[in-house]
């Protein structure tokens, strides 16, 4: 740790008298500056953050949310974590990587600052970037993520800080238990699909307010329910159909987006009813083959303890069950 900081500190101090060695500063701040890609490129072979911010001090002031927050069991996964970022100019990602070990699901990933941006001074950097999750079982599991620094992977690695941010816990469901179903499980990218809802519905359910949001790796399927009881029916509710845009390749988790139904002249209620997951829809690209998907309560394909689990992906067994993510 004290290699660390002292390390940090030359190199700020390098970078202070490279800044005020110039003549033009005016020239310097230019993107295009070959003086700004020099100093960056020499600052990120130090290990050093560009704009002389801790690793660890920027780590712990960046935020972090993850998307969604809830999938299904037994089931390959997108996950997303977004945020806000101190210390990283314009951050870009790589060697994604998944892990579940123990009960919990760690995350981690390579950021850099981008050298072709410009940033302000400690300034922050929106970011978002996304992982591929092996299938887990169902319950409550903890997430945490952790990030790496480019010098990490040097022949020689650099001595950091080893910080982890917590993301709280991901659901996890098995598709028998979930309340909704939807239909088709699977499509083609590029290709606007429609999706057919059925599940927690009464026969004679007037249904409006019908609309799709995608907010990737999630698509909401919004509607509005007005109960009418007092009629009676002998056929079961239609289901609901839900035009949604083209999407890019991966895994969405379904939800079913119910709002409270609102007489005329009435007051609407302020609360909002939580969405339910109906499931996870895979989406591939078009030269893709459409992958077989287990059965709810099929068993997790998952190394728990060092034990090769059993399961529909044979390369899932053994010790290491490291997923390798997206890159955005």
């Amino acid at each position: 740790m004290e290699h660390m900081a002292d390390m940090t500190g030359i190199g700020a101090g390098a970078g202070t008298a490279a800044l005020t060695g110039i003549d033009d500063l005016g020239s310097l701040l230019r993107p295009e500056s070959a003086g700004v890609r020099a100093l960056a490129r020499a600052l990120a072979l130090a290990g050093i953050c560009a704009w002389a911010t801790s690793a660890g001090a920027a780590a712990a002031a960046t935020t972090a949310s993850l998307s969604p927050y809830w999938i299904e069991g037994h089931h390959v996964s997108t996950l997303a974590v977004s945020g806000d970022m101190e210390g990283y100019c314009a951050p870009l990602f790589s060697h994604h990587e998944a892990q579940y070990a123990d009960g919990k699901l760690m995350l981690s990933v390579v950021v850099e600052s981008n050298p072709a941006a410009l940033c302000a001074v400690n300034s922050t950097s929106p970011y978002r970037t996304e992982f591929s999750v092996p299938a887990l079982d169902s319950g409550s599991h903890p997430v945490t993520i952790r990030w790496r620094q480019a010098c990490e992977l040097a022949p020689t690695p650099c001595p950091v800080a080893y910080i982890v941010k917590d993301l709280g816990n991901i659901t996890v469901t098995d598709s028998a238990h979930l309340g909704y179903v939807f239909t088709p499980e699977h499509a083609r990218a590029g290709a606007g699909i429609k999706i057919h809802l059925n599940g927690k519905f009464n026969c004679a359910d007037q249904i409006s307010a019908v609309s799709a949001d995608t907010q990737r790796p999630a698509i909401y399927l919004n509607f509005t329910v007005n109960p009418r009881p007092e009629i009676a029916c002998i056929m079961p509710f239609p289901g609901i159909d839900f035009e949604v845009p083209a999407l890019t390749a991966g895994t969405y988790q379904v939800f079913a987006a119910r709002s409270p139904y609102c007489a005329p002249g009435t007051v609407c209620p302020l609360f909002r009813i939580a969405p339910q997951l109906a499931g996870a829809l895979d989406v591939e690209s078009a030269t893709a083959l459409a992958p077989m998907r287990p059965k709810a309560g099929y068993a997790n394909p998952i190394v728990k303890g060092g034990k090769s689990g059993t399961g529909f992906r044979a390369e899932w067994r053994g010790k290491a069950h490291t997923v390798a993510g997206r890159r955005d």
